[in-house]
């Protein structure tokens, strides 16, 4: 059986993305946003409207860094995790 490293390096498998469930709780917040967001928008004249869809959009393009740079610590201390547990099979007190 191939390792899940040879079956990504042969691309026998890709990381695709999926479909996500919010919560109730985070799908009232993004209303809540919105609504906030039509009432900003309703106050802005157009020189605003387009300063605010600026600021918005490197807003967005942030959460996607910061969700990048979540999601590599989470693997990288998930691979740490896994190196210990296996280093226990190999220690003298697994052994006794």
């Amino acid at each position: 059986m191939k390792s899940i490293l040879e079956l990504f390096a042969q691309d026998e498998i890709k990381v695709i993305s999926r479909g996500y469930q919010y919560s109730k709780e985070c799908l009232k917040t993004y209303e809540m946003l919105e609504e906030l967001e039509k009432k900003i928008n309703e106050k802005l004249d157009e020189e605003g409207k387009e300063l605010f869809d600026k600021y918005d959009n490197i807003i967005s393009d942030l959460n996607g860094m910061i969700r990048a740079d979540e999601f590599i610590y989470g693997y990288q201390l998930g691979s740490l995790m896994m190196i210990d547990v296996y280093s226990v099979f190999n220690s003298p007190t697994f052994d006794e």
